[in-house]
């Protein structure tokens, strides 16, 4: 009998459907946690890596729950690459970076979409198909040990899904999404074998996917082409990944008598000051974290998984208040309004807008945002010389001499339906290679200010029965 890796990938989704209802366990890899200090964090993958939000989500968590902890992140995502080219271009695009921890997500271009077209049927189809499965995995592996020999970690995240359900237009590729999930099952067996950990975003975006269009035939995470994650899908995988890393949830959390001031409890904050003078209750409050800055449009992601709950909790509790209505200001500011009974329970700062701290957030995510500017840029260089060169030339470094091969490069792509995409990205390239020290001096002069803008700052804090009326 002819090996169908599809039917496998079917039969282990049902056992796994069966026995863990929906939740796959991830077993025989090594365990994740935090990243430490001084981690160098590269993520390698395709263009869900090189033009999307999943690790800076991730990098954001980071740097607003630990400010004073040194993680340099890399972007390695290349438009269009599979597992092969990143273990192509690992000597100038990968290695440079000096790793300590390096994830892997690949498969999307792996499997040859194509492949996949309705139509496309037959002992012929089924076997390049597999074919390509076992190239992902074969690569896998050389790409692993390249990065274990320079002594970094590796994490193999389980690609995200081809969202084949979802009631839109484009065509659809049957068995695509199947034949993702079969790459996820050899990239677990590699992880096993070479002693790599694991990230799962393939099991839960497809059962988040697949529950919530019971109910919305149209909903989706991912965008119209069915491939890329949206900026929403992206923030719910840096959730998967973040828990996958068993980080804190607490931003920080105090809990203070309300009659007399003193203090029960303290995570990861300090309390000075803390006094009751003409019924208010005030004190100097340092949290050595700040919440992380989700913006009011991403807030619909929170819903598909418990974020706010799991990643980002500041919490208030004032135990002992008389019953009524109380204001919470910060550096004299009005923040809202709570009752005794939900202070008395806790409150969470971190999902209040007009906080100082939810202020000092946003300019973490805003400076970081134009730092992604010169990250892109990079990119850009990256995927273009990745493209233009063969593997016989030398990996050349100004512009001028990549000319001749940007010329032979839109000669090959002349009349496909890629081309006018890549007269862009060469334009581009362009403008940006002359630029490339230049952007690597920005990227890192940026980064110390984003830290700068993270540090914890004390703030006044001060709690007032409202009058009734």
């Amino acid at each position: 009998m002819r090996f169908n890796p599809i039917l496998r990938f079917l039969k282990l989704t049902i056992l796994f459907l069966c026995v863990f209802g929906g939740d796959v366990a991830i077993a025989d890899t090594a365990p994740l946690t935090p990243f430490p200090d001084n981690t160098r964090w590269t993520a390698i993958g395709d263009s869900i890596t090189h033009n999307g939000w999943y690790q800076p989500y991730v990098d954001l968590y980071y740097i607003t729950r630990f400010p004073k902890q040194k993680l340099d992140s890399f972007n390695c995502g290349i438009n269009g690459d599979t597992v092969e080219g990143g273990f192509n271009r690992y000597s100038w695009d990968i290695a440079p970076n000096r790793p300590t921890v390096a994830t892997i997500m690949f498969g999307m271009n792996d499997v040859s979409r194509d492949l996949y077209a309705v139509g496309k049927t037959g002992p012929e189809i089924e076997k390049l198909r597999l074919e390509r499965i076992d190239a992902y995995e074969a690569n896998l592996r050389k790409l692993v040990q390249n990065l274990q020999r320079d002594k970094a970690s590796v994490i193999i995240i389980l690609p995200s899904i081809f969202d084949n359900t979802v009631e839109i237009k484009p065509a659809h590729y049957p068995g695509l999404n199947e034949a993702l999930g079969e790459c996820g099952v050899r990239a677990q067996k590699v992880a096993a074998d070479m002693g790599c950990s694991v990230i799962d975003f393939y099991h839960p975006m497809l059962k988040t996917t697949l529950e919530r269009q019971k109910a919305d035939p149209q909903f989706s995470m991912i965008s119209g082409d069915r491939v890329h994650p949206t900026v929403l899908g992206h923030l719910f995988m840096a959730y998967l990944f973040l828990k996958s890393q068993n980080v804190p949830a607490d931003v920080a959390r105090l809990s203070l008598h309300g009659t007399d001031a003193t203090v029960s409890a303290l995570t990861n904050c300090q309390v000075d000051q803390a006094k009751v003078e003409d019924g208010k209750l005030s004190f100097r409050y340092t949290a050595n974290a700040i919440p992380f800055p989700i913006e009011h449009w991403t807030s619909p992601a929170t819903t598909w998984a418990p974020f706010v709950d799991d990643l980002d909790r500041e919490i208030f509790q004032i135990t002992a208040l008389p019953a009524g209505t109380y204001q919470l200001k910060m550096d004299g500011h009005p923040i809202r309004t709570y009752t005794a009974d939900e202070l008395a329970h806790g409150v969470n700062l971190a999902t209040e807008s007009k906080t100082p701290e939810a202020r000092q957030a946003q300019k973490v995510w805003n400076a970081y945002k134009t730092r992604l500017e010169s990250v892109f840029k990079l990119r850009t260089i990256a995927s273009v010389e990745r493209a233009a060169f063969t593997p016989d030339i030398p990996h050349t470094t100004t512009l001028q001499q990549i000319e001749p091969l940007l010329d032979a490069y839109l000669k090959r792509e002349a009349g496909s339906p890629w081309e006018k995409a890549i007269e862009g990205e060469i334009k581009a390239y362009r403008i940006a290679k002359p630029q490339e020290s230049q952007l690597h001096a920005s990227m890192d002069a940026s980064l110390q200010e984003i830290r700068a803008i993270a540090q914890p700052l004390p703030h006044d804090i001060e709690l007032s029965r409202v009058p009734a009326n």
